[in-house]
């Protein structure tokens, strides 16, 4: 661990979102030798929550035990697009262990657009979203955001992984993961289901905007445990689930993967330059297996 006063984590998730963070976080929760934050899946700190201190941090790592933890770690997905978390992270953890999973940018803002649908958060329709909710294109530009990890913490310091390992081959990812962090194989028997936090429309659209803010304000107030206790009596499913009279899932149209093929198409050759390597697959739409992480 890194000389520190206090139990801060030695690794990061830092995303983007909709790459497999849910499964990972699942992966890295049956392991008892992590230290993931208590009661909380991401604990936002770094971004949002950071004016609440180092104290309130730490107090969700308190239960880090040097017998028996081998790293704490912190799944982090919605970091990667945030610049200001960049310095903070320094500051704080000053050289932790950071991993992004990267996922064919088009299809990352598709599921980015549904999770959204799913949690009540917009009612647009999807070419319509792309162009009102910035985050959407913006969490697929890789390379705008990663060479501002790299440029801060260094070339070695940044572990790149990709979806299609996660999805396909999966024991090379678990592989990829646990040389990054530092773990010991685990069994496959263990491993989560391939399907985690998959997008669907909500059964109720307001039902989903009442129960999500809901959530929020009672993670704000560090009512953690609620909130998870709802999840284990199905209370997700109840209002996320899909049902018979939910409405048909929405496609994407032709015309619309080929602007963002064509909005994307930059910052994808960029990426190609900033990690040496080559990304054809992903503009032909196929995922070829990878057989090593590689640093960026």
């Amino acid at each position: 661990m890194p000389e520190l006063d206090k139990p801060f984590p030695t690794g990061l998730v830092i995303g983007p979102m909709r790459t497999g963070s849910t499964w990972l976080y699942e992966y890295l929760s049956s392991r008892a030798d992590v230290c993931l934050p208590r009661d909380v899946k991401e604990t936002f700190y770094f971004a949002e929550n950071y004016g609440k201190g180092e104290d309130w941090y730490e107090s969700h790592f308190r239960h880090y035990d040097p017998a028996h933890h081998r790293a704490i770690i912190d799944v982090s997905p919605t970091l990667f697009p945030n610049h200001d978390a960049i310095a903070r992270v320094r500051k704080d953890l000053r050289n932790p262990v950071l991993m992004a999973t990267l996922r064919q940018p088009i299809d990352r803002a598709w599921s980015h657009y549904m999770h959204l649908r799913q949690y009540g958060a917009t009612n647009l329709d999807f070419d319509t979203a792309v162009r009102e909710i910035p985050a959407i294109i913006d969490a697929s530009l890789y390379a705008k955001h990663l060479a501002c990890w790299l440029d801060e913490f260094g070339r070695g310091a940044v572990r790149i992984t990709f979806y299609s390992d996660l999805k396909k081959h999966q024991a090379e990812y678990v592989r990829q993961v646990n040389e990054a962090f530092g773990l010991p194989a685990t069994a496959a028997d263990t491993l989560p289901a391939a399907k985690v936090n998959s997008g669907s429309l909500p059964r109720n659209l307001l039902l989903a905007q009442v129960t999500r803010r809901a959530a929020a304000t009672l993670r704000r107030s560090g009512l953690h445990p609620l909130v998870n206790a709802g999840k284990r009596i199905g209370l997700s499913n109840l209002v996320y689930g899909r049902s018979r009279g939910a409405a048909a899932q929405p496609k994407m149209r032709p015309g619309t993967r080929g602007y963002l093929a064509e909005r994307f198409a930059t910052d994808l050759d960029d990426l190609e330059r900033l990690l040496n390597i080559k990304l054809d697959a992903w503009r032909e739409q196929r995922t070829p297996p990878r057989k090593a992480s590689r640093q960026a």
